[in-house]
């Protein structure tokens, strides 16, 4: 049986709690949020692609909202990490973001700049774990 993609967003939706993100869940369900994710998992597999650690979820099936294969559960945290962390990437670069933080006043300001500083702090410390979970799973991969 293959993975679902509902099985890692879970896995994201536990890692994260968005205000964005629920009324998706709320009006539309499972499928909304695997809408949602995808071009994030698309950039997810592209990262294990270039990683060449041995995690293939380029097979795929987009209609059918699922993998072309089963993935165990470190398979499916790993890349519902990458899933955040692409998403969270997209939220510090957000354009909108960065014109209300150079267009609004000094306490909007202050406070808009705080919340970007958050983000990107979070983001670093993921990709740091990502990087060392990527590394242990690829030496993990060979006896030694």
């Amino acid at each position: 049986m293959n993975t679902k993609y509902s099985d890692v967003f879970e896995m994201v939706l536990a890692l994260m709690d968005s205000y964005k993100i629920k009324p998706i869940y709320a009006e539309h369900g499972e499928e909304g949020i695997n809408k949602f994710f995808i071009p994030n998992l698309r950039i997810a597999a592209g990262q294990l692609e270039i990683a060449n650690i041995g995690i293939d979820i380029s097979d795929r099936d987009d209609n059918l909202y699922e993998f072309g294969s089963k993935l165990t559960d470190g398979q499916q945290l790993l890349v519902a990490k990458l899933v955040f962390a692409a998403y969270l990437s997209k939220e510090t670069h957000s354009i909108e973001q960065m014109e209300l933080h150079l267009q609004s006043g000094d306490f909007k300001t202050y406070a808009e700049k705080s919340n970007l500083d958050v983000k990107l702090n979070a983001l670093y410390a993921l990709k740091e774990e990502i990087d060392y979970e990527l590394k242990k799973f690829g030496y993990n991969k060979y006896a030694w």
